[in-house]
């Protein structure tokens, strides 16, 4: 899980902005059918990193969870017993014999419903492979071994950012603009890492020396950013910006 692509995600004017990479096998490809971002429940969203697969069972698992919730106590799953259940699913697969663990971690946001008055800020968690569960603050980075702390810094601008009312076409606008801003901060942290990603490569040189004085011919895999924010007005919404690319070499035998 410690290998999947970063997510990052903050929480501004009471919404959850969520984002994250995505690396394509082949320059054929405009998608690997696996949404990186899910809606559980009216108030919860989940986003997924590590084996695709892994998480596409979580996702599945944890929807399911919140559908039969709701129609068994007809209200949508509480926040506490949703992370509860999806931990001891995390767990349950590191004790059950003739399976392994899941490798992904699952990055969870939660927006409370207007009515509570307890804690009504939206809040963020993160549940480990091993069933750990973590609250995280305003903003979160989970994976990715980024320089210093430039990335958290441009985190919490956004989060810090504060506006006034606003009409729903102005907010709608705002909101388009936060997953702009968003997927660029990612990018140019991405740009800047101190271990790059599996095959992406910083380096403007079409060929890579070899060993023996030969070129290792590489080719362009297509990197895109997958944004997304989620508000009670407009639920998630997910943007996906593309136009880059990242390199990987191939090696001949």
């Amino acid at each position: 899980a410690s290998l999947g692509t970063p997510i990052v995600g903050a929480i501004v004017n009471r919404t959850i902005l969520l984002a994250s990479p995505q690396i394509l096998p082949s320059p054929l490809m405009c998608d690997d059918g696996t949404s990186r971002f899910a809606v559980v429940s009216p108030q919860i969203v989940v986003g997924h990193t590590g084996i695709a697969a892994d998480g596409r069972v979580v996702v599945e698992a944890a929807q399911r969870l919140a559908i039969e919730h709701s129609y068994t106590f007809d209200e949508p799953i509480p926040i506490d017993l949703f992370l509860e259940e999806m931990s001891l699913l995390f767990q349950e697969y590191t004790m059950k014999q003739g399976a392994r663990p899941f490798g992904c971690t699952l990055v969870v946001g939660y927006l409370p419903p207007p009515s509570s008055t307890s804690n009504p800020e939206p809040r963020l968690f993160r549940i480990e492979c091993s069933g750990a569960v973590e609250e995280l603050r305003s903003i979160c980075i989970v994976n990715g071994k980024f320089k210093g702390d430039g990335l958290k810094s441009k985190l919490l601008d956004m989060v810090n950012t504060r506006t006034g009312s606003e009409t729903k076409e102005q907010g709608t606008m705002r909101m388009q603009q936060n997953r702009r801003i968003l997927s660029q901060i990612l990018r140019e942290a991405l740009d800047e890492m101190t271990t790059p990603l599996t095959g992406r490569d910083t380096r403007d040189s079409k060929n890579t020396p070899a060993e023996d004085g030969q070129s290792i011919p590489k080719f362009l895999l297509p990197m895109r950013i997958i944004s997304a924010s989620f508000d009670m007005e407009d639920g998630l919404v997910v943007m996906r910006s593309s136009g880059e690319t990242a390199t990987s070499k191939l090696t001949e035998e």
